[in-house]
């Protein structure tokens, strides 16, 4: 059974350190995707069912729009817009 790390002094650990969790992270997910089917249902409480399928959108979606947020603020420091 795989340990959740703690974040705990996430903000004290070198950027080095932050990046080398952060793709352990991924290679997890990646193995998780991997292993499963798309329609597997997740493992939430009864009250959220979902499915694999389900996250990853919501994964799409979060991602769009948190690459919006950036996007506007370096506009607003840059001043470019893109086409």
């Amino acid at each position: 059974m795989h340990r959740r790390r703690s974040r705990r002094g996430l903000a004290r650990r070198s950027r080095g350190d932050r990046a080398a969790l952060y793709l352990d992270e991924v290679e997890r997910a990646r193995a998780i995707v991997a292993a499963a089917d798309l329609d597997d249902p997740a493992r939430l409480p009864p009250s959220q069912p979902t499915t694999l399928r389900g996250i990853l959108v919501h994964m799409v979606q979060e991602t769009a729009r948190h690459l919006g947020h950036a996007d506007i603020i370096r506009e607003t420091i840059d001043g470019a817009t893109g086409n």
